[in-house]
């Protein structure tokens, strides 16, 4: 047993690769993580390999958690429609399962917001982005992907 959920409608499941091309081309997800009540946020990230970093500030609802329990989910949605007439929606969207830490290294650091102004800033100049995990109250954090899924509607394949 994974302790993974298993998806009810395996017709509609995705192949890995087609769940990691989701990933890579998101423009943000949202993370769920365990707290007083389930507390899920969204996040802008990059990705890479079984990666996935985000910044955020040094203390929060988000860091407390996690600090109490690393596991994790992390959601994105990819191509959404709804279809009134049929009373449903077409989708696709992947769940990513996994441990979140806090980089402490600041080579691990700079690697995690290289991959973010890559994905984000992009032709801007560079002061426009972050640059340095010293300045202000920049933290990065690091989910290892430990299994991943995706799930798309029957019409869009």
């Amino acid at each position: 047993m994974t302790g993974f959920p298993v998806m009810r409608r395996s017709g509609h499941e995705m192949t890995e690769e087609g769940a990691r091309a989701i990933l890579m081309a998101g423009e943000y997800g949202v993370l769920a993580v365990e707290g007083e009540y389930p507390y899920a946020v969204p996040l802008n990230y990059a990705a890479e390999g079984n990666k996935i970093y985000f910044h955020c500030a040094r203390e929060g609802a988000k860091l407390e958690a996690l600090r109490r329990n690393a596991r994790a989910s992390f959601c994105v949605v990819g191509r959404h429609q709804v279809a009134r007439e049929r009373f449903t929606a077409f989708f696709e969207s992947v769940i990513a399962f996994g441990q979140v830490r806090e980089l402490r290294d600041e080579v691990e650091k700079l690697k995690g917001i290289r991959l973010l102004n890559q994905k984000y800033c992009e032709g801007l100049a560079e002061p426009a982005c972050m640059t340095t995990p010293l300045s202000g109250n920049l933290n990065i954090l690091e989910m290892t992907v430990e299994h991943l899924t995706g799930k798309v509607c029957k019409e869009w394949r």
